[in-house]
C-alpha cells in the first residue's frame, strides 16, 4: 500500500498500518574481519591489541624530561634537563631555560651547563612560593 506519505515496506494488519522488517543477509566468503575471533594472519583482536602495545613499549620515544633548577647571575631559575654529558672536567646538562637578552627581556634558551649550576627539582613550588 503506497500512497502520499506512505513509503516503504508497508503492510496491512488489522486495522494498522506496520512496517514489515526488512533482513538482509551477507554473505563473507573469507568471513569478517575483527571480534575475538581468530581470522587469516592478523590473529584475534585481544592478539592485536597486545602486538600494538608491545611495538608502542619498544619503539623510540622522546626522552623524559626532568625539570631542574638553573642557578645564574640572575638567581635560581626553572629549566628543563634534556640530556646529561660526560666530558673531562665534568657532568654537563643540556638545559632549556630562560635568559634576559641584550635588552632586558626574557628569551628562551638551549645551552650546555656544567652541573655546579644545576639542581634537582624536588618540590613543585619554589623556595619562598605558596600553593
Amino acid at each position: 500500500m503506497d500512497g502520499p506519505g506512505v513509503e516503504g515496506n508497508w503492510r496491512r494488519q488489522d486495522r494498522f498500518l506496520t512496517r514489515q522488517p526488512i533482513v538482509h543477509t551477507f554473505d563473507y566468503p573469507d568471513g569478517m574481519a575483527g571480534g575475538m575471533n581468530k581470522r587469516g594472519s592478523f590473529g584475534s583482536m585481544a592478539d592485536r591489541v597486545a602486538r600494538g602495545r608491545k611495538n608502542r613499549e619498544t619503539s623510540h620515544s622522546a626522552p623524559r624530561l626532568k625539570h631542574c633548577w638553573v642557578t645564574d647571575r640572575h638567581g635560581r631559575l626553572p629549566g628543563l634537563l634534556l640530556e646529561w654529558e660526560r666530558r673531562q672536567d665534568g657532568f654537563y646538562g643540556r638545559v632549556v631555560h630562560a635568559v634576559l637578552d641584550e635588552r632586558g627581556e626574557w628569551i628562551v634558551a638551549e645551552e650546555w651547563l656544567p652541573a655546579e649550576l644545576l639542581e634537582p627539582v624536588h618540590d613543585a613550588r619554589p623556595e619562598g612560593g605558596s600553593a
